[in-house]
């Protein structure tokens, strides 16, 4: 009960994430964002 609700609380700020992926072509990318309410926005992609 209190993880859900602590879920429903986060999905009222705009987190950032971040991740590194690889394309099967061997370019290497990394990647930020912010979601807000499960909509992610301000998507930017980085290839190192």
């Amino acid at each position: 009960m209190v993880s859900k609700i602590l879920w429903y609380l986060k999905q009222l700020l705009p987190f950032k994430y971040s991740t590194k992926y690889s394309t099967p072509s061997g370019e290497r990318y990394f990647a930020t964002w912010r979601m807000w309410l499960g909509i992610p926005f301000s998507v930017k992609h980085s290839k190192f």
